[in-house]
């Protein structure tokens, strides 16, 4: 199963990263022209109107030309930039680098200019006109990673306490090796509690001192080592597992408390059935404000 997530990740990668490159390198060029004034003051029966020139795209475009209705006579006014020229009932563009745009002034008599007629076209793409500058679509490799990204972070906030624990886990198993290694689990409580302030990382306030099967049971001794300033009270609830994989707890099979700075020591008793693995769940409460549950599972 491991296997196989690892091959899907690596498809969608594979998906992602062949999409992003396609739309990087996607053409984008788009004219418009949004704004017309009906009267010109320079001219008497003339007309003014602004051209737009859109390279959304992720490469330079060049040579630009925009084709004009041959029946109108157009004369540039203005422009954005000086590599801008009209002639022939063009507008030329020598140059317009990736996510830039150019903006031209025309005089235009015999008539209105309709943004229905225009062409746009370049050294390498056939451009789009479009009525307004505010259907001009984003640089869809920009909003494609945007989208990406985007849900990256959904799935980085939905699995953070995965995350959180399979941290946690890691570094209680790296602190605390030895404790594990010796039958103790359920350690991510301590080993951030105040507890364990008291304690080297090879020392624990319990310790198994004695086991022994007695005919159907299994009788175990913990001795306690209290090193903290405040009384430590232990209760140790049985929590049975067999091969069925069914579990029974009993809560406050034993409880014990000893005082600072001292030890003492708690007898277990529970049910033992050969082949199954058996564990006594401890609750550690250390004064009022600190409390562990951890597990011991008997060898």
């Amino acid at each position: 199963m491991e296997e196989l997530g690892k091959i899907g990740i690596g498809i969608l990668l594979f998906i992602i990263t062949s999409i992003t490159a396609y739309l990087f390198r996607m053409r984008q060029l788009y004219a418009t022209s949004p704004k017309l004034y009906r009267h010109a003051s320079i001219s008497r029966d003339g007309s003014m109107c602004e051209v737009l020139v859109y390279n959304r795209g992720n490469q330079v475009e060049e040579d630009i030309r925009v084709d004009l209705p041959p029946e109108l006579k157009c004369e540039l006014i203005a422009a954005s930039s000086p590599n801008i020229s009209c002639k022939e009932s063009a507008l030329k563009i020598e140059r317009l680098h990736k996510w830039q745009s150019a903006s031209m002034l025309l005089l235009v008599e015999n008539g209105i200019l309709d943004v229905g007629k225009l062409s746009i076209n370049s050294k390498h793409i056939t451009g789009r006109v479009v009525k307004s500058d505010d259907n001009i679509p984003p640089n869809y490799a920009a909003v494609f990673l945007g989208v990406v990204v985007i849900f990256c972070l959904m799935g980085g906030l939905f699995s953070l306490p995965t995350l959180w624990e399979n941290g946690r886990g890691a570094y209680t198993k790296y602190k605390l090796a030895k404790l594990m290694d010796g039958g103790w689990t359920g350690l991510e409580s301590y080993v951030t509690s105040d507890l364990r302030d008291s304690y080297t990382d090879q020392e624990f306030p319990l310790r198994l001192e004695s086991q022994k099967i007695d005919g159907n049971l299994l009788r175990a001794t913990f001795a306690i080592h209290n090193k903290t300033a405040l009384p430590l009270k232990v209760s140790a609830d049985k929590k049975e597992k067999r091969s069925t994989g069914s579990e029974l707890d009993i809560e406050n099979w034993s409880s014990t408390e000893v005082a600072p700075m001292s030890s003492g020591k708690i007898q277990v008793k529970m049910p033992y059935v050969v082949g199954s693995k058996t564990a006594t769940a401890f609750s550690i409460f250390m004064g009022r404000d600190t409390y562990v549950k951890v597990i011991f599972t008997y060898p």
